[in-house]
This record gives structure tokens, sequence and C-alpha cells, in this order.
């Protein structure tokens, strides 16, 4: 009796064994602004404005910390080992509000949670922010494309909108090629629309 049951404990550990599997590492990105080109940015009518830039919307998968990209013409996955390691839409908020105040183009920059009164008010749009692949998954490149809207918020008046999009080829097929690409055409994005406010604060 002794020899059965220990052979029994002998097979369940040796199954228990065979079912503990160990978990790849995740690895986590994130899109930070280093370095941003500064213009000589002059007195203008926004100097002593107050501006709220709300919270980024768009498509739900902008809301999570899913690293997703699309293989042509319309498949879309995400990367099972790879994930933002914020919400993408918090994340590139952060990173525009930073870069507004950083500009000094506003006399303040405040969160859209504030209570706060502002003169103006930013809409951010997330059109696109993915990795995308060609069919045969020899190529890929990436698509940041955003939509932004001055308001003022005295009459609720749509001062100036603009649409800024920048597609980059990845230096490589995978994640880590995927973010690097998409922070570079995000940095190009973010710049150009420092200079769109700054035309339109004239």
């Amino acid at each position: 009796m002794q020899k059965v049951l220990a052979g029994l404990i002998s097979v369940f550990f040796f199954l228990s064994g065979c079912s503990v599997k160990s978990t790849p590492p995740v690895d986590e990105y994130t899109i930070i602004l280093n370095d941003l080109s500064k213009s000589n940015i002059k007195s203008t009518k926004c100097h002593k404005s107050v501006l709220k830039i709300l919270a980024p919307f768009g498509a739900q998968e902008y809301a999570t910390s899913d690293l997703n990209y699309v293989v042509l013409p319309n498949e879309q996955n995400r990367y099972n080992l790879s994930i933002w390691s914020n919400s993408l839409s918090s994340t590139l908020y952060k990173e525009i509000t930073k870069s507004i105040k950083q500009s000094t183009l506003f006399e303040s920059v405040i969160n859209y949670a504030s209570v706060a009164k502002s003169d103006y008010i930013l809409e951010i749009e997330i059109n696109d922010f993915k990795q995308y692949f060609l069919k045969d998954l020899k190529h890929s490149y990436v698509v940041v494309d955003l939509t932004f809207t001055l308001i003022e918020q005295k009459h609720f008046r749509v001062v100036a909108q603009r649409e800024f999009m920048k597609k980059i080829k990845t230096k490589s097929l995978d994640a880590k090629g995927g973010v690097e690409a998409l922070n570079n055409a995000f940095k190009d994005v973010t710049t150009e629309m420092i200079s769109w406010l700054e035309e339109v604060c004239q």
C-alpha cells in the first residue's frame, strides 16, 4: 500500500512539474518627447491666456495598454509580449501638455480636470497611432495622425483646426522598431502642432 501511495505521489509531482511553464517576460514601451526643438516664440495674444487641454479621444483601443499593429489590408492584431506602460491616450496627453507648457505660448496650461477658468480649450483626436505591415511581412511603417481643435471658451467658437499626419518606415520588423518610429513621428507631429498654435495666436 505504501509503495502504491508513494508511486501516486511521484506521478503527481511529475505531472505538476510538467504543467508549470515559465512565462516569457513582457516588454513595456512608452512615448517620450526628448530634445523637442524650440522655436523663438515672440509675444502673441495667447501669452496672457489660459489654455485647458482636454483628454484625447478616439477609438477604444487607444484607451488601453495594448500595442496593436495591422497586417494590410485590414487584419488587426496586438503584440502578445509587448505593451504600452500606460494607456496610449494618457501618455500622449502627458507629452502634448508638457510640450505646450515648454513652448510658453500661453500664460498657463491647465489639466482637463481643473476647475479653473480658461480662455481657450484644446481638443485632441487620435485618428491613427499604430504600426502597419505589408502583406508579405517584409516591410513595415507607422502612421501617427492627430487632429487638434482650438476653441474659444467664452463663446465655444472654433478658432482653428488642423490635422497632422506622419508616416515613417520602421528600422526593424518588431514592436521595438514600431515604437521607435512612432516616437519619431509623434515628435514631428507635436513640433508642427506647436508651430501651428503659434501662427493661430498671432
